[in-house]
């Protein structure tokens, strides 16, 4: 919409990724993950909904929700309502958040809307797939699921759909992780530097 306006003269240069970590997820935990600030827009309680015919099928997955936020005890009750106690934690506040993509092995983005989102691209960072609803952002970052999953937004059948068949295929599990990993490349600090000072140099240029 700039560039229409500006002639082709705006550019376009994303935040860059602060997580960097050579080490990845080993995948072998049958853990998914979400992150963020728990209010309406994350749509969490979706994810839960969700997440609730997944655990009726795998005896052993679990759901990390890692933030805090004014859902918190909406969301505590909707546990409790489908007796997730067991497989769904509420972790609050994380400023250790590596740790827990290391030990996960799928990364949910059930927002109902979202500006671009940082957290999944920390999750590829680490080698996670990523699963999310097929919002605006999430269909940039994904590139129309060139690099992960998009589901029509607000389908909870399909979502639960899709997480159940990439916790359980090892293969694709790890097809999905690989494209993660080349997709986080991207958003590297050095990457996004070298995207200003071409930029600049242009302009200067000019």
């Amino acid at each position: 919409l700039y560039n229409k306006c500006l002639s082709n003269k705006s550019f376009q240069i994303y935040n860059p990724v602060t997580i960097e970590c050579k080490e990845k997820s080993s995948l072998n935990e049958r853990t998914i993950i979400s992150v963020g600030r728990l209010d309406y827009s994350k749509g969490f309680d979706l994810l839960i909904k969700a997440f609730n015919e997944v655990a009726k099928n795998i005896s052993d997955v679990k759901l990390l929700i890692v933030g805090d936020g004014e859902e918190k005890d909406n969301l505590n009750n909707l546990i409790k309502s489908m007796n997730l106690e067991e497989k769904v934690v509420l972790t609050g506040f994380s400023d250790n958040i590596k740790e827990y993509y290391l030990k996960s092995s799928l990364y949910v983005c059930s927002s109902r809307w979202e500006g671009f989102p940082l957290t999944p691209v920390e999750a590829m960072e680490m080698g996670l797939p990523i699963i999310s609803f097929d919002i605006p952002s999430a269909k940039e970052l994904l590139d129309n699921n060139q690099y992960g999953i998009l589901v029509e937004k607000g389908n909870l059948e399909e979502l639960s759909k899709k997480m159940l068949e990439v916790i359980e295929d090892r293969e694709l599990i790890h097809y999905y992780s690989n494209l993660s990993i080349k997709r986080a490349k991207e958003f590297s600090i050095d990457n996004i530097i070298k995207q200003w000072n071409d930029m600049l140099y242009n302009i200067i240029k000019k």
